[in-house]
């Protein structure tokens, strides 16, 4: 009898140390869900929504000139970002802990389509820096990395160099 005492004894030892072990573990397990205060965007939506039909020059005079500006025969993209401050909820298991004022760590980015100089729309997307740490450049959210790596060495080149170093722009939608 003491033998199965002591054997069970052993387990019940076992059973706490691995208890403790995998409580442990879990308790380490915590994650930030990012939530950004999009009140804090660089482009008022409204007056975006209200410049739709306008020209290009009273969208520069209204926001600035933009990041970056990519063209393809009669539609032009302008590209603005900017950084939204942003505070995360730490959950650690599935059970919320407190929150954490993160600033700035949301990429802000907003492209507005113009064609032959008239606002015809915009699209925005909003990125966490938590998650996506390494994205540094708003176009990336709307085109591909290969795409932008061919505009690149020809910033600020004329339209013909362009076209005799790639062909007829074909990567913009």
């Amino acid at each position: 009898m003491k033998g199965v005492s002591a054997e069970r004894a052993i387990e019940q030892h076992y059973a706490r140390v691995i208890c403790i072990i995998v409580i442990s573990i879990c308790l380490t397990g915590c994650w930030p869900i990012p939530l950004h205060d999009t009140g804090d965007r660089a482009v008022d939506l409204t007056e975006m929504q209200s410049l739709i039909g306008s020209n290009k020059t009273a969208v520069i005079n209204k926001f600035g000139p933009p990041k970056h500006r990519i063209a393809q025969g009669h539609t032009e993209y302008f590209v603005y970002e900017g950084h939204l401050d942003t505070t995360a909820i730490i959950f650690m298991l599935w059970v919320p802990v407190g929150i954490v004022p993160i600033d700035e760590k949301g990429l802000d980015c907003i492209r507005l389509k113009l064609e032959d100089g008239v606002l015809q729309g915009y699209e925005i997307e909003t990125c966490s820096m938590v998650y996506h740490d390494r994205l540094k450049d708003c176009r990336t959210l709307f085109w591909s990395v290969e795409d932008i790596a061919q505009i690149d060495p020809l910033l600020g080149a004329s339209m013909a160099k362009v076209k005799n170093t790639f062909g007829e722009p074909h990567w913009v939608v």
